[in-house]
């Protein structure tokens, strides 16, 4: 790929000519969206005054990250490193296709195959379609840019990365994004699936919709950097955000509700590694609800760890947890905030309560505000397993639990019924 910035009127035709090369098309890129041309006969870039002209366009020079064009002699083809997946109603283009990647296109469902494993490609996809897809073979680490994307699954996911390497996921900045899957069960594990590592950055928003499980699932490991805007599941028929190895978040707006199963989980492989099943949140914002009985608005397989951002909980349904570990809770800094309400379950003459911090191992709170509100029957404010350490030497730690509901513990001997509550549960 070859990127310049022109600082005086440069006719590109007579000079990719020069060069030798046949391109097809040009991309000015202005903050990290890129704006498509054609190439004609004595077509210009003009500088003048600190402007940019192409054509009628005119850009601010101090916005223009990059100027790309590309040509597709045999050799410039092997040099592409950018594809660009446009989509129209029931269409999809594909251009700029180095010769490593083969293309079939059905409609508006594009499949992609990368044989290239020694460099990165970057697909930018752009476009609407209510009924396309888009889906990627490959074994190399690869960026997906979404550039004002608006995809419905035709049959599947939207988007389905089948590449065990890191992909990078790119919001371009001021663009708005959505995904959904298919309405009907084609197999699809989300709206947005990877097999590999899910990177996401980028300031502009994402909005998830999964009709048949999860909305957003990554079968590795799934990291929210600190450069990532927003990212919004408006609907899930299970998990919100699901994650096949461990979640961390260091920035962004994460929104999660009308979710049938957790709001964010990330599960434990039998055969996985050190970090498998945790949770680890360093930053950002996250706003989760969460209604269907004995789920987690947080869901970790192994350890649930808050040092930072500002997080607010709500669930309603019954047995419903704010944070649920199965193995430890670490809390030392940040904002939490958990609203409850429902009942309690009971299952084989065990009951589970509607819990806001919950753990089968240790709960340790070192920092940050914390704020129960629990109005559900017999609901508890922290329980664990093991033991339940606040330490009272971080003078920046509050800690406020109120748990209102009706009754302390279920006990099933006092009524042939099923059981009563009484008392009020103590924190």
């Amino acid at each position: 790929m070859k990127r310049l910035i022109f600082s005086l009127a440069i006719s590109l035709t007579a000079m990719l000519v020069a060069a030798e090369v046949v391109p097809t098309k040009f991309w000015v890129w202005v903050a990290g969206v890129a704006h498509e041309y054609g190439i004609s006969s004595g077509e210009e870039l003009v500088y003048s005054g600190g402007t940019l002209s192409v054509g009628e366009d005119i850009y601010s020079l101090s916005e223009v990250d990059s100027i790309t064009f590309r040509s597709y002699g045999e050799e410039e083809a092997e040099e592409a490193d950018t594809v660009f997946v446009t989509y129209n109603g029931s269409e999809a283009e594909v251009s700029a296709l180095p010769s490593c990647v083969e293309v079939e296109i059905d409609g508006a469902d594009v499949s992609l195959t990368n044989s290239d494993t020694s460099r990165e490609l970057c697909f930018v996809l752009s476009g609407s379609s209510g009924c396309g897809s888009f889906v990627y073979n490959g074994s190399y680490k690869t960026t997906i840019l979404l550039d004002g994307l608006t995809l419905t699954g035709s049959s599947a996911e939207a988007i389905n990365i089948k590449d065990g390497k890191r992909i990078a996921l790119v919001l371009a900045d001021g663009t708005e994004n959505t995904l959904e899957d298919a309405g009907e069960d084609g197999g699809q594990k989300a709206a947005l699936y990877t097999k590999g590592h899910l990177e996401i950055s980028g300031g502009g928003s994402l909005s998830l919709k999964g009709n048949v499980k999860h909305a957003l699932s990554s079968k590795e490991y799934l990291l929210v950097k600190k450069t990532a805007g927003s990212i919004t599941v408006t609907s899930a028929a299970n998990d919100g955000i699901h994650a096949g190895q461990y979640v961390q978040v260091n920035g962004g707006t994460i929104t999660v509700s009308g979710v049938g199963g957790d709001g964010i989980q990330a599960e434990m492989e039998e055969d996985g590694s050190e970090d498998d099943g945790k949770i680890i949140i360093k930053g950002g914002t996250l706003d989760i609800s969460v209604f269907s009985d004995d789920c987690a608005a947080l869901k970790s397989d192994s350890t649930l760890h808050i040092m930072g951002g500002d997080i607010t909980l709500r669930t309603t349904g019954s047995a419903d947890k704010g944070l649920k570990s199965k193995q430890s809770v670490s809390i030392e800094g940040g904002t939490l905030s958990v609203t409850q309400s429902g009942s309690y379950l009971v299952e084989d003459g065990e009951a589970s309560y509607t819990t806001a911090i919950k753990a089968d191992a240790d709960v340790s709170i070192t920092g940050g505000e914390i704020n129960v509100s629990n109005s559900a029957d017999a609901g508890k404010g922290i329980s664990a397993d093991g033991d339940v350490t606040i330490s009272e030497d971080d003078a920046s730690l509050t800690l406020s639990v109120s748990c209102t509901g009706i009754g302390e513990l279920l006990d099933e001997s006092k009524t042939s019924g099923g059981g009563t509550l009484e008392g009020s549960y103590k924190v």
